[in-house]
């Protein structure tokens, strides 16, 4: 009872700090190694924007692609019924 608390964190000014500060600091790292990578995904953004437009594009093409080829198809068996 009495034991006086740290006033911001609450442990006991007895209490190993060092352990709790080394946890604090990793955490710290960690948050700025993913705020980090967050910063780099939002640079690349517009890059993987013009690649899914590229894939858009390109699946838009197979498809036309697909369509001219029956079509050719249907008039050959046409032209040869004929």
């Amino acid at each position: 009872m009495g034991r006086e608390r740290h006033p911001e964190y609450g442990f006991s000014k007895n209490a190993p700090y060092s352990i709790f500060i080394a946890c604090l600091t990793g955490l710290q790292r960690v948050r700025d190694s993913l705020l980090s990578q967050l910063r780099e995904l939002n640079k690349s953004k517009p890059r993987n924007n013009a690649d899914e437009a590229l894939l858009a594009e390109v699946t838009r093409l197979e498809s036309s692609l697909s369509l001219a080829k029956e079509d050719l198809v249907r008039r050959l068996h046409i032209a040869s019924v004929k």
